[in-house]
C-alpha cells in the first residue's frame, strides 16, 4: 500500500509540472459542476494525494512543493518511518558525498552491525 501512495505522489508531482493546456492538468485543476447526490461527497483524487502527502511525507501544501522537481524528488526519496533499512538510507544521505570510498565501506559495515558513527 505504501508503494501505491508513493507512486501516486510521484505522478501528482509530474502533473503539477505539466503545461497548463495538457488535459491531465486541466482535469486535476478543473471544477466539474454537476449535481451530486445528498450524502457525503466522494473523495477527489487531489484530496487523496493531499492526505498521502501529509501521511507519507509529513508536508502540507504539496502543490507548491511539487512545482520544484528537485525538492519533490528529495522528499520522495527521503527515508520514511516504517520502511526497512531506513537507518541505512539516513546514513547514506548524510555521508555519501563527504567521505572517501574506503571510509564509506568501513562505516557501512559498522552501520550494518549497529554502530552508526563515522570512523
Amino acid at each position: 500500500m505504501e508503494d501505491i501512495k508513493i507512486r501516486r505522489l510521484g505522478w501528482a508531482g509530474h502533473i503539477i509540472r505539466m503545461e497548463e493546456e495538457r488535459i491531465t492538468k486541466k482535469v486535476l485543476n478543473g471544477n466539474i459542476h454537476t449535481t451530486r447526490p445528498v450524502r457525503r461527497p466522494r473523495a477527489r483524487w487531489a484530496d487523496v494525494v493531499q492526505r498521502d502527502a501529509l501521511q507519507m511525507l509529513g508536508i502540507r501544501g504539496w502543490r507548491r512543493r511539487a512545482e520544484n522537481r528537485d525538492e519533490w524528488r528529495g522528499l520522495m526519496r527521503r527515508p520514511r518511518p516504517g520502511r526497512g533499512c531506513s537507518a541505512i538510507y539516513e546514513w547514506m544521505d548524510r555521508y555519501i558525498d563527504t567521505i572517501t570510498s574506503e571510509e564509506l565501506a568501513a562505516s557501512f559495515f559498522k552501520a550494518v552491525e549497529g554502530d552508526f558513527r563515522l570512523s
